[in-house]
């Protein structure tokens, strides 16, 4: 969003007001800088040059303690005032940790900052136990970091499949059998019920006992809410904001995970906590606090995937309704599952697990909402390219 706004603006001031102590980063991808994949350096989006360059002033280890939307003001953690013309809200959200009897009187870590990935590193055990609580992208993403890093994984999850969202219940149980190829052990259908600090044990739902000498919780975010209670700002359980991103009030907007966004045909809000919707409601709000009137259309076709094995989710997964058809390709032997889903013959969604070489091809079908009839018996080839008109 500063980007955007330098970029449409010279002479405009600048504030960026962040609680890390670092230039803003990738958080996706900290569970690969865990396990270490790759490099501190490489997890950064901009340095510090980029900020004194473009003469953005960057507001390091702060945080907003209130928002003043009648005398445009925010006051922050060090007591300082800031007065604000337009104003974006784009905080994130923060871990949900469940009230298990026992957690918080015990050392557990989340993994939603930097400083939050670097304590995990320093408490890793190599040949001791993780348990990581929660099967969703982090959660596994975090089975695999910690694998790398030599200890042995246990993932537990409440439902009876994973990644609800992103797999059918076929494909649900296609991905466990290869986590658990990879050593990945998933306890599925399993809560945690009680944790004991002190004897590194954690108890489960079905009785059973674990013990521990990680324990890292990945249930999922909530959007961080908690400083603008007193503002005149509206909130369900995020931000609710318009079509162009602007709150209740007039000239403050909210973007990402801590927003949720009114669709303009049902007049539903929706939310979504996912990398590149948040960067592109940053770049909306940003156009909208310049005055260039724009409104977030989402994408029905966002994709998520792992890094650490070959996956592919995009569009529609569970489509409710008439008139859907599928296309399924499942070689056991070499570990590739492949799904479309199409309407009219048009694709509107794919799973891939095993082998995503054709995925970017698949993709661009998707995204452009072409007829495929003439080569729909080709789709899931292993060698499919987009045929040239």
């Amino acid at each position: 969003a500063a980007q955007k706004l330098r970029e449409s603006s010279a002479s405009d001031e600048i504030t960026v007001i962040s609680i890390e102590n670092t230039p803003v980063y990738a958080k996706i991808m900290l569970p690969d800088y865990i396990g270490g994949k790759i490099a501190r350096d490489k997890l950064f989006l901009r340095d510090l040059e980029f900020y004194k360059n473009n003469n953005i002033e960057l507001l390091l280890d702060s945080s907003v303690e209130k928002i003043d939307t009648q005398g445009r003001t925010v006051q922050l953690s060090s007591g300082s005032i800031r007065e604000y013309d337009s104003l974006l809200i784009a905080v994130g959200g923060v871990p949900f940790i469940p009230p298990v009897d026992g957690l918080a009187d015990s050392e557990f870590y989340t993994v939603n900052s930097l400083r939050d990935a670097e304590n995990i590193m320093s408490k890793a055990l190599k040949g001791g136990n993780a348990i990581i609580v929660g099967a969703g992208l982090t959660g596994i993403e975090m089975g695999f970091a910690m694998k790398h890093l030599g200890m042995n994984v246990k993932i537990i999850e409440k439902e009876d499949r994973i990644l609800p969202a992103q797999l059918d219940e076929y494909s649900s149980f296609v991905m466990v059998e290869e986590l658990k190829k990879e050593s990945l052990d998933l306890l599925l259908g399993n809560t945690l019920a009680g944790v004991s600090g002190d004897r590194k044990i954690v108890k489960l739902s079905d009785g059973s006992e674990l013990k521990y000498d990680l324990l890292i919780i990945t249930i999922g975010t909530r959007p961080n809410t908690s400083f603008i209670k007193d503002a005149a700002i509206e909130c369900e359980r995020g931000i609710l904001v318009d079509e162009c991103l602007e709150t209740s009030v007039k000239g403050v907007y909210a973007a990402g995970d801590v927003a949720e966004v009114r669709k303009k045909v049902s007049g539903e809000y929706v939310a979504s906590y996912i990398w590149p919707v948040a960067m592109a409601q940053g770049k909306c709000a940003a156009s909208n606090m310049l005055g260039q009137k724009t409104e977030y259309s989402a994408s029905p076709f966002n994709s998520v995937q792992l890094r650490d094995m070959p996956f592919v989710s995009m569009g529609l997964i569970n489509p409710a309704g008439e008139g859907f058809e599928t296309l399924v390709h499942h070689d056991r032997e070499n570990c590739v599952y492949k799904r479309l889903t199409l309407k009219n013959n048009v694709i509107v969604g794919m799973v891939f697990i095993g082998d995503t070489g054709t995925a970017n091809a698949i993709a661009s079908l998707i995204r452009k909402g072409g007829n495929v009839s003439g080569f729909k018996d080709k789709l899931l080839d292993r060698g499919f390219t987009v045929p040239i008109p």
